[in-house]
């Protein structure tokens, strides 16, 4: 396992990137569930990964290691052509994840609300594909945009969903990429 000091990741010391997220008291709920208000439009994606040939339901429920990371992955492959910094976004981890003792971290998370603290993560968008999902040793992000906020992907700890704010464009074209699981939504849904 290697270092998020290493690449594709580095740490992020200052939430200062972050205040957009709006994660005070009143918009948390909406903001941890599709990300922060604003965008035109907001899907939900199916985090719930079909099951192996020849096992039934039960595989899905008992959950795939990795399989979310290999969703949220496929999802912002598709939405990183709605962004002008590819090369440039961040990855919020929720500090209340199960941490493995492989994975260093920073002795407080720089992010901290009234629900959750959140250790910010900063590498290219491509960075799950790119060993990210091992370096992270199974954490899902809880929230990934790119530098230039053209969208945000939300991910709390409970659903079996992930929100995403974008585009509208890019928002259709998360409904018609084959092997994602996505419907239309509104943020307050």
């Amino acid at each position: 396992m290697s270092n998020p000091t290493q690449t594709p990741f580095t740490w992020v010391s200052s939430s200062a990137r972050t205040e957009w997220l709006d994660l005070s008291e009143p918009a948390w709920r909406e903001t941890v569930g599709f990300g922060p208000a604003g965008f035109p439009a907001y899907a939900r994606l199916g985090l719930l990964a079909p099951p192996p040939p020849g096992r039934g339901a039960l595989a899905q429920l008992s959950g795939d290691d990795g399989a979310e990371v290999r969703i949220l992955d496929a999802a912002v492959s598709v939405l990183t052509a709605w962004t002008s910094t590819p090369e440039d976004a961040y990855f919020l981890l929720w500090d209340g994840m199960p941490w493995p003792e492989s994975l260093p971290r920073p002795a407080r998370p720089p992010l901290t609300s009234s629900a959750r603290n959140y250790y910010i993560l900063r590498g290219p968008l491509d960075s799950l594909a790119a060993g990210g999902e091992e370096q992270l040793d199974g954490i899902t992000p809880a929230f990934i945009w790119p530098a230039d906020r053209a969208w945000c992907l939300a991910c709390d700890v409970d659903p079996d969903w992930a929100g995403i704010g974008a585009p509208a464009a890019a928002i259709q074209a998360l409904l018609t990429a084959p092997g994602l699981q996505v419907t239309a939504a509104g943020r307050s849904d």
